[in-house]
């Protein structure tokens, strides 16, 4: 495949909270809720 992908995750679980190709994450990138703490 070797397709490049952006992944979010929880750095105390290591969950995996969202994945996008490069090209959609401009999109939803303001609604991810990134800036939670």
């Amino acid at each position: 495949c070797r397709q490049w992908f952006l992944v979010q995750r929880d750095t105390r679980t290591n969950q995996v909270l969202d994945s996008v190709l490069p090209g959609a994450a401009i999109v939803g990138a303001s609604e991810s809720g990134a800036s939670d703490e």
